[in-house]
C-alpha cells in the first residue's frame, strides 16, 4: 500500500473522518465545559495496634499477640469498615452536605447568566437536597457526570497505609470532608472497642455486690465462731481429707470465675464479630443441637467418676488414666460436633468467620468443661462432707469456715481487680486508626477534574482511533470501484483513461480543464488499435447517469479539435442528453431513419463545433430502435465509415436494456464501458466483462470517471492509462 493510494483514501472519505472525529470530539469537549470543576483531597490513615490494648489483653487474662502487624484478612476487615453508612452518616451530618442544584451547577460554569436567571425569578441560591451516605460513598460514573460531594478508600498497596480521598465543587469541602472522615473513623473505632470492654464491666458490676456480701458473712461467721467455741487450732488427722476438700471447693469456686472469664471472653470475640453475617446465622445455632446436649451430659457424668475414683486411688492408677482418657475422647466429640455446626452448607463462609472459628471453638470446649465439672463437684464435695461428720463439730465448722472464707476473698479479690482494669481502659480513647498524614486545600491542575486539556487530547486520540477505525470498515465493505486497482482485477481489460470530478462541470462544457484526460483516451483507443484501427465507438455503461453521454459528447469534442471529421449517433431516445449540450432538435433522428421516416442525410445535424455532427436519438414512440439489429443499422454504420474519420455512438445502459450488447454482437464494433467511481459494484463490472466474453463482443476498456483527486499532483490522473499484458504483447504503461 502505497502512500498515495492512502492520502486519496483518506481524501475520499474525508467527510467520513469528519463526521466521526467531530462526533466524538464535540460530545467530549462541549461536554467537559459544561460538567461542574471538582476538587480532591487526601488524608491518610495508618492502622497500627496500640500499646495499651495489649495491656488490656493481659488484664482480662488473653494472651497478647506479639506481632504489631495486621494479616491481609485484617487489612480487607478493616478497609470494609471504612465505608459503613453510620460513618458516612456522621460526616453527612456534621457538614451539612448537600447536592447542588441543576441551576447552581449553570451559574458556576457560566456565572453570567446568575443575573439573568434572577431577573426571571429563579433562586439561584436555594439549597439543594441532601446528600445520603450511600451517594457520599459513591463515586460511580453519575457522580462524574453530575458532580456532588463523594469520598473513596483505598488501601496503599503492601502497606497498613490507607487513603481517604474526597471530591467536592470546591477545594476547601473536599479537604473537610477528607479530614472529617479520617475522625469519624477513630470516633467509630473507639467506640467498638468500648463496646467491648463495656461487656466485661456489665458481668463484674452483676456478681461483685453478691460475692463481697459473701466473703464478709463468711469473715463474721468465723470471728463469731471462734469467739463462741474457742476453735483456734485444727486436728491434723483430718488435714488430708481437708485438704482434697478444699482442692474441690477452690476448684469449684474457680471454675466460677473462669466461666465468667470465658463468658466476657466470648462476648468480647462475638462484639468484635458482630458485623459479620455469616457468624450471626452460625451463632444463632450455638447449642440447639441433640448431641451437643448428650456429649455435654456424659462429659459431666465422667468428670464425677473420675472425681469419685481420685478419693479412692492414686493419679496413676488405671482406673482413673480410664477415665482421664474417656473425657479426652469426649471432648474430642464435643469438639467435632461444633465444628460440623460451623461447617453447615446453610452458612456463609469468609476468612474473618474462618478466623474466629477456632477461638470460639476453643472456649466453648472450656466453658463446657467447667459447667460439667461443676454439675459433678457439689455430689463429691457432700460425700467429703460426709465423711467429716463424722469429725468433731467444732473442727468441721471451723476448716469449712476457713474453706469459704478464702475462697471468696479470693473471688472478690480479683473481681476488684479486674473491675479497676476495665474501668481504666475504658476511659482509655484507643483506636486502631491513626491520623498521620490530613487532607491540605489544593487548587493546583492536577487536583481538579475535569482537565479540559487531558479531555481534548483523548477526544482527538479516540475521535482519530475511530475515524481511522471506520474507513477501515467502509473499505472492507464497501464492494464498489474504487480507482485503478480495482480496474486492474479485470482481467484483459485496459483503462483507457480517467476523467476527474468536477462539481461545476455538469456537461462538459468547460473542457478545457480536462482536455488532456479526454487527450489521453483517445490516445488509448489509438495505441490499443493500432495494428488495425477502428473509426466506430460504442459507448455504454452499467447504469444511467454514469457519464456514457458526457464521455461520447467531450470525446467527440476532443477528435474534432484534432481536425477530424465526427459524427456522434444517440441510440438512447429515453435520455436527449447530447441534443440538450449541443442545442439541438432531438426528432427527427436516428429512431425516424431505422423506422424508414427518414433518409440518411436529413438525420444528419451539424453542431457549432467544426467538424462535429449528431444523429440525436428521435421520438421515444418512433419504434425504431428495435431494428438496432437489422441490416438496415449495419449498411448505415458501413456507409457512415466512409464519410467520417470517427463515429461514436451513445448506446443505452447494459442493465436497462439488450441494446448495446445486440448492436456490438452483430456490428462487430468495440464497446467503451464508462464507470462512475464508487458508485458500481466490481462484481457487476466483471459479470459485464464475463458477458462480453460468452457473447464475443469486443470491447476496447473502460474509462473510469468522476475521480475524486486531491489538488496536489492531481495532474497525474490526466495521462494516467493501464494496459493488461494479454492484450498489447506484454506492454503495460501508466503515463
Amino acid at each position: 500500500m502505497d502512500i498515495r493510494y492512502i492520502i486519496e483514501l483518506l481524501y475520499r472519505r474525508r467527510r467520513l473522518i469528519l463526521k466521526v472525529f467531530l462526533s466524538i470530539f464535540l460530545p467530549i469537549t462541549v461536554g467537559t465545559f459544561f460538567i461542574a470543576t471538582s476538587y480532591n483531597s487526601t488524608a491518610k490513615i495508618m492502622l497500627k495496634k496500640p500499646a495499651s490494648l495489649n495491656f488490656l489483653n493481659s488484664a482480662m487474662g488473653v494472651t497478647a499477640t506479639e506481632s504489631a502487624s495486621f494479616s491481609t484478612t485484617d487489612r480487607a476487615d478493616y478497609l470494609a469498615l471504612l465505608t459503613l453508612r453510620p460513618t458516612a452518616e456522621q460526616v453527612v451530618e456534621k457538614l451539612s452536605l448537600r447536592k447542588l442544584r441543576i441551576r447552581q451547577r449553570v451559574v458556576r460554569s457560566m456565572p453570567f447568566l446568575k443575573p439573568v436567571l434572577q431577573a426571571l425569578g429563579v433562586d439561584v441560591n436555594a439549597e439543594g437536597k441532601r446528600l445520603t451516605a450511600e451517594q457520599l460513598l459513591n463515586s460511580g460514573i453519575m457522580s462524574k457526570i453530575f458532580p456532588y460531594p463523594n469520598v473513596k478508600m483505598t488501601q496503599i498497596e503492601d502497606t497498613d497505609l490507607f487513603q481517604i480521598t474526597a471530591k467536592a465543587q470546591d477545594p476547601e469541602t473536599a479537604a473537610n470532608i477528607a479530614n472529617t472522615m479520617a475522625a469519624a473513623l477513630i470516633d467509630q473505632e473507639i467506640r467498638r472497642v468500648y463496646d467491648t470492654y463495656k461487656y466485661a464491666g456489665k458481668f463484674i458490676d452483676d456478681k461483685i455486690d453478691k460475692v463481697r456480701d459473701a466473703a464478709l458473712g463468711n469473715l463474721k461467721k468465723i470471728r463469731d465462731f471462734q469467739e463462741k467455741d474457742d476453735a483456734l487450732a485444727l486436728d491434723t488427722q483430718i488435714s488430708n481429707t481437708m485438704t482434697d476438700l478444699n482442692t474441690y471447693k477452690k476448684t469449684f469456686e474457680s471454675n466460677i470465675v473462669n466461666i465468667a472469664k470465658d463468658k466476657v471472653l466470648i462476648a468480647k470475640l462475638e462484639s468484635q464479630l458482630r458485623n459479620v453475617p455469616s457468624f450471626a446465622k452460625d451463632g444463632s445455632n450455638m447449642g440447639n443441637s441433640d448431641m451437643l446436649s448428650y456429649y455435654k451430659q456424659k462429659l459431666a457424668t465422667l468428670y464425677q467418676s473420675l472425681a469419685e475414683s481420685k478419693t479412692k486411688y492414686t493419679e496413676k492408677h488405671p482406673t482413673v488414666i480410664d477415665y482421664q482418657n474417656q473425657i479426652n475422647m469426649a471432648k474430642g466429640l464435643l469438639q467435632k460436633e461444633y465444628e460440623n455446626l460451623f461447617d453447615s452448607k446453610s452458612y456463609n463462609m469468609d476468612d474473618i468467620y474462618m478466623t474466629a472459628r477456632k477461638s470460639l471453638i476453643t472456649y466453648y470446649l472450656e466453658l463446657d468443661g467447667l459447667y460439667a465439672q461443676n454439675k459433678a463437684y457439689p455430689e463429691i464435695i457432700k460425700k467429703y462432707e460426709q465423711k467429716l461428720a463424722s469429725i468433731p463439730e467444732k473442727q468441721y465448722t471451723s476448716s469449712n469456715l476457713t474453706q469459704e472464707s478464702t475462697a471468696t476473698n479470693t473471688v472478690y479479690s480479683n473481681l476488684l481487680t479486674y473491675k479497676y482494669r476495665v474501668g481504666l481502659m475504658e476511659s482509655i480513647e484507643i483506636s486502631n486508626f491513626n491520623i498521620v498524614e490530613p487532607a491540605v486545600v489544593h487548587d493546583k491542575a492536577t487536583h481538579k477534574s475535569p482537565s479540559m486539556l487531558l479531555n481534548m487530547l483523548i477526544a482527538i486520540f479516540l475521535g482519530t482511533i475511530l475515524s481511522i477505525l471506520s474507513i477501515v470498515i467502509m473499505e472492507i465493505m464497501d464492494n464498489t470501484v474504487r480507482g485503478i486497482r480495482d480496474i486492474r482485477e479485470l482481467k484483459n481489460v485496459a483503462l483507457l483513461g480517467v476523467i476527474k470530478k468536477l462539481a461545476d462541470d455538469r456537461f462538459g462544457l468547460k473542457a478545457k480543464t480536462q482536455a488532456r484526460s479526454f487527450k489521453t483516451i483517445s490516445n488509448s483507443l489509438a495505441m490499443i488499435h493500432r495494428e488495425k484501427p477502428i473509426k466506430t465507438i460504442l459507448v455504454t455503461s452499467a447504469h444511467d447517469g454514469e457519464g456514457k453521454s458526457f464521455l461520447s459528447s467531450n470525446l467527440a469534442l476532443s477528435l474534432a479539435s484534432e481536425g477530424k471529421k465526427v459524427l456522434m449517433i444517440n441510440t438512447d431516445n429515453k435520455e436527449n442528453t447530447l441534443s440538450t449540450i449541443f442545442g439541438l432538435h432531438n426528432s427527427p433522428g436516428f429512431a425516424e431513419f431505422l423506422s424508414g421516416e427518414e433518409t440518411q442525410i436529413t438525420s444528419i445535424k451539424p453542431t457549432s463545433v467544426s467538424g462535429l455532427f449528431l444523429i440525436p436519438a428521435g421520438k421515444n414512440d418512433a419504434g425504431g430502435m428495435r431494428h438496432l439489429t437489422s441490416d438496415r443499422c449495419i449498411s448505415l454504420i458501413d456507409n457512415l465509415e466512409k464519410d467520417f474519420d470517427f463515429i461514436i455512438i451513445d448506446t443505452p445502459s447494459l442493465l436497462s436494456s439488450d441494446e448495446a450488447l445486440l448492436m456490438g454482437s452483430h456490428t462487430g464494433k468495440n464497446l467503451v464501458v464508462v464507470i462512475e467511481n464508487e458508485r458500481i459494484h466490481i462484481d457487476v463490472i466483471k459479470g459485464i466483462f464475463s458477458n462480453f466474453k460468452a457473447s464475443g463482443i469486443l470491447h476496447s476498456g473502460v474509462v473510469l470517471n468522476k475521480v475524486e483527486a486531491i489538488r496536489f499532483g492531481s495532474e497525474y490522473y490526466d495521462t494516467l492509462r493501464y494496459f493488461p499484458k494479454a492484450d498489447t504483447n506484454d506492454l503495460e504503461k501508466e503515463f
